[in-house]
């Protein structure tokens, strides 16, 4: 079986010429650019008035300061991680003075404060089950290395 092959085209001969096809196709001329029946202004005219621009100026009033104590407290319980604990009490002490401080005030620092609290309570409480379980695995350790010494009768 052979594959036709495509009609060949003449020099000077445009694409589709002479070429047998099934409907001939209108030629449509490109539209042209810009909108049809505007023309460019002329160097001529006036440039147009320029509007003045007025810029109101917003003030912000600022907002009360910051209670000293609910930061440091809020710095206390975060660094008590890395210090076994010992900044997150110091940190529950300065978050209780802060909020006693905050009720007569009227600074901000309400939530750091509180999120000092939390924090330090919550490391608190982990550090003293860290201990009780310390405390637990060196007794139960002693506890095995007694009942060895009793049974090896030494």
């Amino acid at each position: 079986m052979s594959v036709p092959e495509p009609p060949q085209q003449t020099p000077g001969q445009t694409f589709g010429e002479g070429q047998p096809s099934a409907a001939v196709q209108p030629a449509y001329a490109q539209p042209g650019y810009g909108q049809p029946g505007h023309g460019q202004p002329g160097y001529g005219q006036p440039p147009y008035a320029q509007q003045a621009v007025y810029y109101q100026q917003t003030v912000y009033a600022p907002g009360p300061p910051s209670n000293g104590m609910a930061i440091a407290s809020l710095i206390s319980s975060l660094v008590g991680i890395l210090v076994w604990g010992i900044g997150a009490v110091v940190g529950v002490i300065l978050g209780h003075i802060a909020m006693k401080q905050l009720r007569t005030s009227g600074e901000a620092g309400k939530g750091m404060a509180t999120a000092g609290l939390i924090i330090g309570y919550i490391q608190i409480g982990f550090w003293v089950l860290a201990l009780l379980v310390w405390l637990v695995i060196i007794v139960g350790f002693f506890g095995i290395v007694g009942t060895a010494a009793v049974v090896s009768g030494t």
